[in-house]
């Protein structure tokens, strides 16, 4: 497997951590730059692990977890979807737009959208790769493509203002149906 193939791979693994990160860049409009850099950081952080840890642990543990990361990550997704939509039609334009996006919120988010990168870690055991390149390639392509996704999602989240929460809600429900499939 190939330099090109690992950009590839890399690219793929980070859709669902970006389609988050330009979510929560819209739904929580206040949020301090070092919160969405410290997002896409461990976006990537796990984007970057779970294929180490596939790749070490085997393809028992990592088709085990895989199994059931679809119905994780539609919970998870869902979850947080339809509580930004609750926000979106309930709450204060203050109580929107303050910083809410907390460290816990994010972690959890990093975890569901890096489950599907284990098995990634079994392909990567079975091809003649350098694992410890590999999953930096994945890591900082992920933080990068976030960090492009939160200023995408800042511009449209101004254009769309207090809409804005619902959407990035809609589009997290949208991610969490796609697991499913």
């Amino acid at each position: 497997m190939g330099l090109g193939e690992i950009i590839l791979i890399a690219v793929a693994l980070s859709m669902d951590a970006c389609g988050v990160s330009f979510s929560n860049a819209m739904g929580f409009k206040g949020c301090k730059k070092r919160r969405f850099l410290f997002m896409a950081l461990m976006f990537g952080l796990f984007q970057g692990a779970m294929p180490l840890a596939g790749y070490f642990l085997g393809s028992f543990i990592a088709e085990y977890i895989s199994k059931w990361s679809g119905i994780i990550i539609f919970v998870v997704l869902g979850t947080l979807g339809a509580k930004m939509i609750k926000d979106g039609f309930f709450s204060e334009e203050d109580d929107i737009t303050k910083d809410n996006l907390d460290i816990k919120t994010i972690i959890i988010q990093a975890v569901a959208t890096s489950i599907d990168a284990l098995a990634v870690g079994i392909t990567l055991n079975a091809s003649d790769v350098n694992i410890f390149i590999s999953v930096s390639i994945i890591a900082v392509i992920t933080a990068a493509l976030c960090m492009l996704a939160v200023r995408i999602g800042q511009k449209f989240g101004h254009i769309l203002k207090d809409k804005a929460v619902i959407f990035g809600g809609i589009l997290l429900i949208v991610l969490a149906v796609k697991a499913l499939f």
